[in-house]
């Protein structure tokens, strides 16, 4: 992340993925691909403005909504 501030990227971008076939990320593809009950990830990066082709990956979590409230956990960082 720090690296990421020194090249000027200071917004957080958030994207949902739900389908192996809407995302580029090999290893992404195969997560969604392998899921038997499929379920949202969500990937984060920071880029340093709408028009930043070079999003600097952060981590790609998953959220479970539980009876008792959301609970929230990483499946890979960078």
């Amino acid at each position: 992340m720090a690296l990421a501030v020194q090249k000027g990227q200071n917004h957080v971008v958030v994207r949902t993925f739900q389908k192996a076939e809407d995302v580029q990320m090999e290893l992404l593809k195969a997560i969604l691909a392998a899921m038997a009950n499929p379920t949202a990830l969500y990937g984060a990066a920071m880029i340093s403005g709408p028009e930043d082709k070079s999003p600097t990956f952060l981590e790609i979590l998953f959220m479970l909504t539980l009876g008792f409230g959301i609970w929230i956990s990483r499946l890979c960082r960078h």
